[in-house]
């Protein structure tokens, strides 16, 4: 065995939601007696009215509460490790048991490490927060996932393959060891007074443990009544033997079951589980990826699980297992939450409570995320048994006086249902709501069958906009006198690492505070000056918490642009009597402001009202009587945009003749220096010379030299403290502190190394290629070459390449992934460290690059009059261009900026042809630089809605072709997407070429859209496989649900309206309907007068209708 390098393992596996919660991420018990199934019970009967309790059977009473302790192992019951057992005081009997195994995150021979983490998740993790929601036990098995030595290679809390070959000794057949524990944690529990089943477990598991509850439901599905397994990479088990071509073995399928477990796999009782399979839609490879790590797959599986999940874990890999489970019959649902890594997040931990809920049949209402001060509407979860009521039910809010502050919202009983409820007026402070689920006759909470109360207790908002170079921000809270202790009112910036690393607290808050004011935030800090773009949030968390879903409010903000800048457009020379300027006052300034130029001085104005969104150059003539006009030589000219007397831009530059002003690094800024190198000049007109000046990042001045005017050459100036790798200095020539030149360096290397991308980064390629040189003297026999995306590439970065000392290479390094999976405009860096590092501070050497490339962001079609592209320009390039040629015409171009990113729209004239050639690119000096081609062809599938979706509904009616020569080289398929789902949409049906049919799909009840809601926008789109985005629609449509009083089940109602009598439409009577029926697209087409037809005939049979 060898040691693992840590680096290696498992990527982040670990849950990095708060850095105290580290959640993580065929044997059977009395089959020959059991009979009945429980699960036929539970799903049949419901929870007899009684609401957010687990378990079914008689009430016996509130059970005792098992505060959480560790139990020892017992070989002779039948395991070898220890668990964790916990139980909440719960008022029925026969409950469920919740089950999470422990995850370390990286292996350790030392078992004390696991032993923490299990009991860190069993007195405040996520699994104990689950169970206490649910209501039931909870055991956590504790596996020793060892390092090195007898099981080295085996990653035991994955449940691998090469766990489960294990034959001997403590970790052999762990899943059987995990039921036996139950089984244990069952008998201890009834000891207290705990009536628990060992049969029917809730499972739960997040990163490797996510991977292991849903393997273990596999092999033991008839004891598994639900399960949730978060970050799983899009490498759920596949319940095939064989899929592309590949046999499909353990971990991937279930080929080999049999030699594994000495039993096929049971697909029936596998169908019946309940699962829950999710991930964070930023989550990036590696480091939020199995497959890189050897760790966990062996090189043989990983080249299958390659070649039959794919590369990219959301677009690809997510939606194969959910196209593959659905085609099996599971009853699983897929999700992939918008703007979330790798960790939970309220939204999840509510969908997994509800999840489990709604396997166990119990009634139940919450209102997950804490409503602030002023808030109009609250986000209720709620799931009604359909024991529970006879009859409709409805979700309604009551205030503190108990009076109804909120219309009645209809849910439809067993479909868990989130709902936007909207408030009769705004939460007040310190207001105490409850929300209820009432049935049928119910007029307030004390009818309900299911109610959760919530506190509006706190406000929070930006005051003021903050814009680019800001380092401060005003904040307007309020925090109500009823809340129970003190809040920390926090600053989050943006930046790449965890928010806990990047939270800045402005102020500690006691309850009854309520102000407005400014808080300056340290320079020092990550993401601070602001930027142009940067998300920034406010917090407003109770003291001992830092995790995001714990705040009572928060705001966030878009760092807006620089309200106002100038340039010169034309250096200001001796003798004009004018000066060509650029400015430009965006368009949240607000009010107008004034131009104004000053000589010495003297200020004159240039332009009295400059409004907001003004772009503008032009040439502006000087008052001859104004002091210093004519421009003499070597005077300092300031022109300004301001208001009020507040510079909302400025420049400042020197009037030249033939003299200069400059400053610069003449060589690489090496680390462990004491001093630097800077190079100067200095124009003879500044009679009093000028400062040079060498300044650190943050702005500190850190030495300083008097220049003489006319000087020119070199000096050395000194450092308080030797530079290290990353330190950022600015060198200056300034004059009565306006600095007229500057330069900037970063220290990248120390000596005995250099490093460089040899080529610019592009997102369309796959690898990056690099120019390493290590000098004789190099530290270490070799260099360790890494990278390290700005998003994505985990704490440790990539590993590329060991490099001897005294070599020189350039070298092309394959990644497992393209780098636009980065991002386009993501910053990426080589970084190399010594062969024996062991810490990231021990870098030895850096170069820093931006992924680079031009893309369109949707499919040319036919008739389209413009394209949108999104580019990302380095800054390496002089005068770069965007450029759009059809068919090798230049059609759209528009200039750029070098180091910019962004999207453009760019219009065209006349509009693409079928078969036309689209090429966009980004051209430098006329010679294209990279770009991207495709050629225009017709959608090849439509799709459209045959009913209108109605309000409750939990299915559609689609009508559906795609081509019968459409190629898709993987799948297609039907999604459906809408306002309160995910980006991701939800898979309807796989898709085959030839396809010309019309279906009505079911929905899972337990999609966050489902059912409908009056007056949201849903759409149907057809879409390659690996594209569950949409941003390459094969074909779409979209309406709007509407109220079950206005559907199109309105059609025949509508078409008897126009009837003359006689019982039938003619074609002559079809004319008004289609006005009103037609699938939107504006024009009548036969398929519509055939829908609108067979609506309305009264066997429904489509051959009626006679065209």
């Amino acid at each position: 065995m060898t040691d693992r390098d840590p680096t290696r393992v498992t990527g982040r596996q670990d849950d990095r939601d708060d850095p105290t919660d580290t959640t993580r991420g065929s044997d059977t018990r009395g089959d020959a007696t059991r009979g009945v199934s429980r699960r036929d019970v539970l799903r049949g009967v419901g929870a007899a009215g009684l609401a957010g309790v687990a378990g079914v059977g008689g009430a016996t009473g509130t059970q005792s509460a098992v505060e959480p302790r560790l139990v020892e192992a017992d070989p002779d019951a039948g395991f070898e490790s220890p668990y964790y057992l916990y139980a909440p005081g719960v008022d029925r009997s026969d409950v469920s048991v919740l089950v999470e195994p422990v995850n370390s995150g990286t292996p350790s021979d030392d078992f004390q490490d696991d032993l923490d983490v299990g009991r860190r998740l069993v007195e405040g993790g996520k699994p104990r927060q689950i169970a206490d929601e649910l209501g039931v036990p909870l055991v956590v098995p504790v596996f020793p996932n060892p390092r090195t030595g007898e099981y080295g290679d085996a990653f035991t809390q994955y449940l691998d393959v090469e766990t489960m070959a294990i034959d001997e000794g403590s970790l052999e057949r762990i899943d059987l060891q995990l039921l036996r524990m139950v089984d244990h944690a069952v008998d201890r529990l009834a000891a207290e007074g705990v009536d628990a089943s060992a049969d029917d477990l809730l499972l739960n598991g997040f990163s490797a443990t996510g991977n292991f509850v849903n393997k273990f439901a596999a092999f033991h599905p008839d004891r598994v009544l639900s399960l949730t397994a978060g970050a799983v990479n899009g490498t759920a088990l596949l319940p095939r033997t064989e899929a592309r071509g590949q046999t499909l073995n353990y971990q991937i399928g279930v080929a080999d079951f049999e030699d594994i477990v000495g039993e096929p796999f049971d697909r029936d009782a596998w169908r019946s589980v309940q699962q829950l399979l999710y991930m964070g839609e930023a989550e990036r490879p590696p480091i939020d990826d199995t497959l890189p790590y050897s760790g966990v797959w062996n090189p043989d599986q990983a080249d299958v699980a390659y070649e039959v999940y794919g590369r990219d874990m959301q677009e690809e890999r997510m939606p194969y297992c959910e196209r593959v489970y659905d085609e099996a019959g599971a009853d699983a649902r897929f999700e992939v939450y918008d703007d979330t890594g790798h960790s939970y997040s309220s939204e999840i931990v509510a969908d997994v409570v509800a999840s489990h809920r709604a396997a166990l049949g119990l009634t139940d209402l919450s209102v997950p995320e804490q409503p602030a001060v002023g808030d109009e509407s609250l986000e209720v979860t709620v799931f009604v048994a359909e024991t529970d009521v006879d009859g409709s039910v409805s979700v309604r809010a009551f205030g503190g006086n108990g009076s109804p502050i909120s219309d009645r919202a209809a849910v439809a009983p067993d479909a868990p249902t989130d709902i936007s409820l909207g408030l009769d007026r705004p939460a007040g402070s310190g207001e105490r709501i409850t929300v209820a689920a009432l049935p049928e006759g119910a007029t307030g909470p004390d009818g309900a069958v299911a109610t959760d109360r919530t506190t509006a207790e706190a406000r929070v908002a930006v005051a003021e906009r903050v814009v680019d170079g800001d380092t401060s921000i005003r904040v307007d809270y309020e925090y109500a006198d009823t809340a129970e202790r003190s809040a920390v009112l926090s600053v989050v910036p943006d930046g790449t690492g965890p928010y806990y690393q990047r939270r800045v607290a402005l102020e500690r808050l006691d309850p009854g505070s309520a102000d407005t004011r400014t808080f300056e935030v340290d320079t020092g800090t990550q993401g601070v000056p602001f930027e142009t773009g940067d998300t920034v949030q406010v917090w407003l968390i109770p003291t001992g918490n830092q995790a995001p879903e714990r705040t009572v409010a928060d705001a966030t903000l878009t760092v807006a642009g620089a309200p106002g800048s100038v340039s010169f457009a034309a250096p200001p020379t001796g003798g004009d009597e004018s000066v060509r300027v650029s400015y430009d006052l965006a368009d949240h300034a607000a009010r107008d402001a004034r131009l104004t130029l000053s000589t010495g001085d003297e200020t004159t104005t240039l332009r009295t009202a400059v409004p907001p969104g003004t772009t503008r150059t032009e040439t502006v003539s000087l008052d001859a009587g104004l002091a210093g006009v004519p421009l003499e030589t070597g005077a300092t000219v300031t022109v300004r945009l301001e208001r009020d007397g507040e510079t909302l831009g400025r420049t400042t530059g020197l009037v030249g003749g033939d003299s200069i002003v400059d400053v610069g690094f003449p060589g690489a800024v090496l680390a462990d220096t004491a001093s630097v190198r800077v190079s100067y000049a200095v124009d003879d007109g500044l009679d009093d010379g000028a400062t040079l000046v060498l300044r650190d990042g943050t702005g500190g001045t850190l030495d300083s030299a008097t220049l003489d005017a006319g000087a020119s050459g070199e000096t050395t100036l000194d450092l308080p403290q030797p530079t290290t790798i990353g330190d950022d200095l600015v060198a200056a020539v300034t004059d009565g502190g306006t600095s007229l030149a500057t330069a900037t360096t970063t220290v990248r290397r120390i000596a005995a190394a250099d490093l460089a991308f040899a080529a610019v980064p592009t997102g369309d390629s796959a690898g990056v290629t690099a120019q390493v040189d290590l000098a004789a003297d190099f530290p270490d026999e070799r260099g360790r070459l890494r990278l390290f995306p700005d998003d994505g590439g985990g704490r440790y970065g990539i590993g590329l390449d060991r490099i001897d000392r005294d070599q020189r290479v350039t070298r092309t390094y394959e990644l497992d992934q393209p780098l636009s999976d980065f991002g386009l405009g993501t910053g990426i860096e080589l970084r190399l460290f010594p062969n024996d590092w062991g810490r990231l501070e021990d870098v030895v050497g850096v170069a820093r690059s931006t992924i680079s490339g031009v893309v369109l962001t949707e499919t040319p079609r036919p008739g389209h009059d413009s394209v949108t592209v999104e580019y990302a320009v380095p800054e390496s390039l002089g005068d770069p261009v965007l450029r759009v040629t059809v068919d090798g015409t230049t059609a759209a171009e528009t200039a750029v900026d070098p180091g910019s990113d962004g999207e453009r729209a760019l219009s065209l004239s006349p509009g693409l042809s079928d078969g036309a050639t689209v090429t966009v690119a980004v051209v430098d000096g006329g010679v294209e630089a990279f770009g991207t081609e495709t050629t225009v062809r017709p959608a090849p599938a439509a799709v459209s809605f045959t009913d209108t979706p109605t309000a409750g509904s939990t299915e559609v009616a689609v009508s559906l072709a795609l081509d019968d020569d459409y190629d898709p080289g993987g799948f297609v398929a039907l999604r459906l997407y809408s306002e309160r789902g995910s980006g991701f949409g939800t898979h309807l049906a796989t898709v085959s070429p030839g396809t010309d049919d019309r279906l009505t799909v079911a929905l899972d009840p337990r999609e966050g859209e489902v059912p409908f809601a009056a007056g949201e926008t849903v759409r149907l789109t057809v879409v390659d496989g690996d594209d569950p985005y949409a941003r390459r629609p094969l074909g779409t449509t979209e309406t709007t649900v509407v109220a079950s009083d206005d559907a199109t089940g309105g059609a025949p109602e509508f078409a008897a309206d126009v009837d003359d009598g006689d019982g039938e439409i003619e074609f002559d009577e079809v004319t008004d309907v289609i006005r009103a029926y037609n699938d939107d697209d504006a024009e009548v087409a036969f398929e519509d007068v055939v829908r609108v037809i067979g609506e309305y005939n009264d066997d429904g049979d489509w051959a009626d209708v006679d065209p």
